[in-house]
């Protein structure tokens, strides 16, 4: 049974890739809120597939609606980055 190295664990980087998870659910809460607003109701808890469905009619609508456009590519770069920095604590740990 292999045992990992916790000294060579980064906390920063842990900090930073739940501060970075945060960040990308506070803009799916958002995006979902502004939507409901106008009665779209989409699910809590979606898979990668409706999430762009989601998305997309978002930014269809946030022209007409005066909504801002960037929460749908923060979200994504978030939560790209998020994964990212998971993959390298997880390689931190071998």
């Amino acid at each position: 049974m292999h045992i990992p190295n916790i000294s060579r664990f980064n906390p920063t980087l842990l900090a930073l890739g739940a501060a970075l998870a945060v960040f990308a659910t506070i803009l799916y809460i958002q995006i979902v809120t502004k939507l409901n607003s106008v009665g779209i109701k989409p699910l809590v808890f979606v898979s990668v597939k409706r999430l762009v469905s989601i998305f997309t009619i978002y930014s269809e609508m946030a022209p007409d609606k005066g909504w801002p456009r960037w929460p749908t590519k923060g979200f994504w770069m978030a939560s790209i980055l998020a994964i990212l920095i998971v993959v390298i604590l997880g390689l931190q740990l071998k």
